[in-house]
């Protein structure tokens, strides 16, 4: 497990030049949302351009947003076909703009967005340079593993970061982990263990733990972060 500070640089930690991934799915926890911003600017000073989207839910980030309108996506519908290619295009005019653009769905309350439909995912990787993809959920909580529908990673990824919050060692499982009982099973220990560095690894590194259903390349990073959104 490497560790990500607030001045490493993430493609870096990751070899971003060696792997040259085209589908990033990020899983787990400790700051996948503040990870892939962070990802982001650096492969857009890089001349990349970065599409990011979620498989669970994000929270809407106060610019570069675009909204995919509800409804578009269905295959028998030719009128629902000829609005989303609609929709590539200002993808794609956003991305020639801006450099990042970030996709989805709001939902009720416009707090949070989700994916956009499975219909059309797949079309995503042909509008930009990189695809970047949250693909777990930890109620913002440091530590998880994940549960039996987890995660739920973007096809055909090319690399999956697993992300663990170096914050919650030294701190009780009750309170550092998203559904403390399955963190404290996967352990073999109680809720009041305090978590340490090799258990954030064993977590990290186990196919039960994020390298759950990974079969490509994958990195696990011990995240030291500060919430940033875009």
């Amino acid at each position: 497990m490497k560790i990500l500070r607030p001045e490493d640089k993430v493609c870096e930690i990751i070899e971003y030049e060696k792997k040259r991934p085209r589908i990033i799915s990020v899983v787990g926890a400790g700051g996948k949302t503040t990870l892939i911003y962070r990802l982001a600017e650096e492969l857009k000073r890089k001349g990349l351009r970065v599409l990011i989207t979620t498989t669970t839910k994000m929270y809407v980030p106060k610019r570069r947003f675009i909204s995919w309108e509800s409804g578009i996506g269905e295959e028998e519908d030719k009128g629902k076909q000829e609005s989303a290619k609609r929709m590539e295009e200002k993808i794609r005019g956003k991305l020639h703009e801006e450099g990042i653009v970030v996709v989805g769905r709001i939902l009720n309350g416009g707090e949070k967005f989700t994916g956009i439909p499975e219909e059309v995912r797949s079309r995503l990787p042909s509008l930009c340079d990189v695809l970047l993809v949250e693909a777990d959920g930890s109620r913002q909580k440091p530590v998880k593993v994940p549960a039996e529908h987890e995660p739920i990673l973007f096809p055909a990824s090319d690399l999956v970061i697993g992300v663990l919050g170096m914050n919650s060692v030294g701190q009780h499982i009750l309170e550092a982990a998203h559904r403390p009982e399955d963190v404290a099973a996967f352990l073999n220990t109680s809720v009041e263990h305090r978590i340490t560095e090799e258990d954030l690894k064993k977590i990290a590194e186990s196919p039960l733990g994020l390298k759950k259903g990974v079969d490509c390349e994958f990195e696990a990073v011990g995240n030291v972060y500060e919430s940033k959104l875009l």
